[in-house]
């Protein structure tokens, strides 16, 4: 009687010391439930009636087939330990996996047939396992839609641990390596420059310092990637690797310096254009001069009129000139910018138009938002824009130019509006082309250089420039600038 006590003792200590995150059944040797404890039941969803005097197979799930209970029991049955996971299926039907351990109950031994089942829940593992399975799917699916972009990650041993198909190919076409899991990369790249190009990149990322850099392979054929490094952090901050982005800009880049090259080029036309032509309009409007002066008296009219031809054609011609010059040195000009108070600068723009201006016109100004620009690049649009306003409406009874602004979120759209000319919307697209007039030389003179001029100036700062008119009355243009934040 004692030894049964001893062995009761036994057990209950064991059941005792199972905290609350231990599952405990205990089956005889048929493999009857005879004990189970609160949480068994609260994960099993069942209660101890429909668990105790019922065979434990009706716990587990089909997953494992016929065997593989008899083989628990069969070392159990021999005295041995037994531990595994196990698919155990609920009352309500659903799953859960268990981490158990089976072993004869303490206090019995293992012919006595009580045997302990000592269980932990894993559906939380699992559940973080098959999340981590479908992020990482995801990403391996993200990675490998950027068919024009080589992606790889790297840990700080420099060994690969993750990259899509672009990148694989391109490494085994160029270097002939295979790229693999766990594999190092400055083993793949063989060229040495190209290696310790990337050992300097990734470990300046490694360092923290996440960067872009443009890299150039290749001697006489150059290829060239725009290559992003950015550091992998854990939660505390710490760097465990590299995630490199690599794009062929080759494309680009060769466009690119073909810009540079025709820039040069007409900056080389422009200067000879300068030096070239001014000279001889020089002598054409002296020569015209000197005739005006010196022999009018023997003109008649119609060759004073021809002076007064020539006269003028060597200003327009000399117009131009500058326009052209001025047009070419905006593609060279840094933009630099400032607050500028749009209200100071129009106001400042209006007094020079009406100080040169043949006509005047009633101009209001709005209190106008301020804007961030190059404040000289900035007058020269609206030196152009009202002044074009001012013309184009000058051959109306009361010639009128409204000048107002918008704005939303961070951006400020600064419109000027006329009763002038205006012109068909649908010759609008040829409005901001060097060279295109709306309208005849005789009706509003003009170069066809202004507003290809504002443009340029607009899309330097990143903005946009339009117009909305109708035929006859009047016209309105519109730019979007860069705001000033707070005001």
């Amino acid at each position: 009687m004692a030894g049964k006590q001893k062995m009761s003792e036994d057990l209950s200590e064991s059941l005792y010391m199972a905290d609350d995150s231990t599952m405990v059944h205990i089956m005889d040797k048929d493999g009857m439930i005879v004990y189970v404890n609160d949480l068994f039941c609260r994960i099993s969803k069942y209660n101890r009636e429909e668990l105790i005097g019922h065979d434990h197979s009706m716990l587990i799930a089909e997953h494992h087939g016929d065997g593989f209970l008899q083989s628990i029991w069969s070392s159990i049955h021999a005295g041995k330990v037994w531990s595994g996971k196990i698919k155990h299926v609920a009352k309500d039907g659903t799953y859960y996996w268990v981490n158990t351990v089976m072993m004869p109950a303490p206090g019995y031994k293992h012919t006595e047939g009580r045997y302990m089942a000592i269980s932990h829940n894993l559906m939380e593992q699992i559940e973080v396992e098959e999340a981590l399975k479908k992020t990482q799917s995801y990403l391996r699916s993200s990675i490998e839609s950027y068919k024009d972009v080589l992606i790889f990650s790297i840990d700080t041993s420099f060994n690969y641990r993750l990259f899509n198909s672009a990148f694989k190919a391109a490494t085994k076409h160029v270097y002939g390596t295979e790229v693999v899991e766990g594999k190092s990369m400055l083993e793949t790249i063989t060229v040495e420059d190209d290696r310790e190009k990337a050992k300097r990149n990734c470990e300046k990322a490694l360092a923290g310092h996440g960067h872009t850099s443009l890299e150039v392979y290749g001697d006489m054929n150059k290829i060239y990637f725009e290559t992003i490094y950015s550091p992998i952090l854990e939660a505390d901050g710490k760097v465990i690797g590299v995630t490199i982005l690599s794009a062929n800009v080759t494309e680009r880049r060769i466009a690119e310096e073909q810009i540079i090259s025709l820039n040069k080029e007409l900056e080389a036309f422009s200067y000879s254009v300068a030096h070239d032509l001014r000279a001889p309009l020089r002598s054409v409007h002296g020569y015209a001069q000197i005739l005006k002066e010196d022999y009018e008296a023997l003109l008649d009219d119609e060759g004073k009129r021809i002076i007064e031809v020539l006269k003028s054609n060597a200003t327009k011609m000399s117009t131009l000139i500058d326009d052209l010059l001025a047009f070419s040195k905006l593609g060279r000009k840094d933009v630099r910018k400032t607050d500028i108070n749009m209200n100071d600068l129009t106001e400042h723009v209006v007094y020079e138009i009406a100080k040169l201006a043949p006509h005047q016109a009633d101009v209001r100004l709005d209190d106008l938002h301020h804007i961030s620009g190059d404040y000289g690049l900035i007058y020269q649009v609206m030196y152009n824009v009202v002044s074009n306003a001012v013309k184009y409406s000058s051959k109306k009874e009361k010639p009128q130019v409204h000048i107002s602004s918008s704005k939303t979120d961070n951006e400020v759209v600064i419109s000027v509006k006329d009763n002038g000319a205006g012109f068909d919307m649908k010759y609008a697209h040829k409005l901001f082309d060097i060279f295109q007039r709306l309208h005849a030389q005789h009706e509003f003179e003009g170069t066809g250089v202004g507003l290809a001029i504002v443009q340029r100036i607009i899309n330097k700062h990143g903005g946009k420039i339009w117009a909305e008119a109708e035929e006859g009355k009047g016209a309105t243009f519109f730019f979007k600038m860069p705001g000033v934040l707070n005001q």
